[in-house]
């Protein structure tokens, strides 16, 4: 699964009222897609779509913000390790402590599992980076405040 899949230009394309064989657009809207999930993740640690995600052990623990977390990848299962799960990140902490990377599989697996808000928060910010290219405000202060409030309460942690 891919950006792609979970937001489908198709469906982005209708949002925007962009008629489907118009397609002059298409790789913009594309990268538009992409690039508004992608920080989605990046503000609020939610995988769209599930992958395979390497996370550095140190002291032979690893505290992962990132979710929904599906699974362990490597090491392999012959190695010893505990879950605590607290209430926005877990912590692995491994008993071979030979190991320096933790692989989880992250992310929803299917696209229909991913929080309908922030899908609605993906599509207003394609719709603000395709019509809102050539004004000079902030890309924050041209999302309506309903999204980054939708953003903010689905963030995992705040530093």
């Amino acid at each position: 699964m891919a950006y792609l899949d979970v937001l489908p230009l198709a469906t982005v394309k209708t949002y925007l009222r962009i008629d489907d064989t118009q397609t002059e657009t298409d790789a913009e809207i594309t990268s538009m897609i992409k690039s508004a999930l992608a920080y989605i993740e990046k503000q609020t640690n939610i995988m769209v779509y599930a992958r395979d995600k390497d996370f550095t052990v140190v002291n032979n623990c690893v505290r992962v913000y990132d979710d929904p977390i599906n699974s362990v990848v490597a090491p392999a299962a012959s190695t010893d390790y505990s879950i605590e799960k607290r209430r926005l990140y877990s912590i692995y902490t491994l008993d071979d402590a030979d190991v320096d990377t933790l692989t989880l599989n992250v992310g929803y697996a299917t696209e229909t599992d991913v929080p309908t808000e922030l899908i609605d928060v993906a599509k207003v910010m394609v719709k603000v980076m395709f019509f809102e290219q050539e004004t000079n405000q902030s890309f924050k202060e041209m999302l309506p405040a309903w999204a980054n409030s939708f953003i903010s309460t689905n963030r995992r942690f705040i530093f």
